[in-house]
């Protein structure tokens, strides 16, 4: 069988050390595995995880029983998964059905952020980056870095809430100081950001919020 853990202290009553058996039937709703094909030294393996699966990386091995005793193999750091939410998926709780939703709010690279006052709206273009190198890391530092629960983590609105509260270094550390005083040397000019992925790489960096960020900004490292 399959062994997932996720997280320091993985347990299988809160969903973070999970035993897939291999040859069960596959589930769309729970996590099952398939053997697919054998080769000499080889086997390969269908996974289906949980809809209700915590986000985070997971480290997989594989369990084997045989007369001579019992015999888990070490887990190897190259093959370390990502698990996320599926939009994709209509048991997941944040699924969503409409192609041009899924366009928009999940695949889309870029937007326009608007900013100023209701006299005087500016507006610009954003590049959230979501899909470039260390920036979903950065996303689940930022989780470790509230120090949320993983066996929280499967739950969109808890994820939510600390993404929300930790985009502001107000709140344990988060990702950016806001600043409106007009005084940046000690930073970065909020006008000057042009995308969240040189933000984010910095926070993950230094694990220290990045100087400096306005309204528009914050939006924008959230949307990512």
């Amino acid at each position: 069988r399959l062994v997932s853990l996720a997280g320091p202290n993985p347990q299988v009553a809160k969903k973070t050390h999970i035993l897939v058996p291999l040859g069960s039937p596959l589930s769309d709703l729970s996590w099952s595995a398939e053997l697919r094909d054998t080769g000499t030294n080889t086997m390969t393996i269908r996974v289906n995880t949980s809809p209700e699966a915590v986000i985070g990386k997971y480290q997989f091995s594989v369990k084997t029983r045989s007369k001579a005793g019992e015999y888990q193999a070490p887990f190897d750091p190259r093959y370390e998964i990502y698990i996320l939410f599926n939009p994709w998926c209509p048991d997941d709780p944040v699924y969503l059905d409409k192609t041009s939703s899924l366009d928009e709010y999940v695949l889309n690279e870029s937007g326009r952020i608007y900013y100023g006052t209701e006299t005087q709206i500016g507006e610009r273009t954003w590049n959230y980056a979501q899909f470039d190198h260390g920036i979903l890391d950065a996303c689940l530092f930022m989780l470790d870095q509230r120090g949320m629960p993983h066996a929280s983590r499967g739950d969109p609105i808890m994820v939510s809430r600390v993404v929300s509260a930790m985009v502001n270094s107000l709140d344990d550390n988060g990702v950016l100081v806001g600043n409106w005083n007009g005084d940046y040397s000690r930073g970065t000019n909020p006008s000057a950001w042009v995308g969240s992925r040189d933000i984010l790489l910095k926070y993950l960096k230094t694990g220290y919020p990045v100087l400096y960020g306005q309204c528009w900004v914050f939006a924008g490292v959230v949307t990512t």
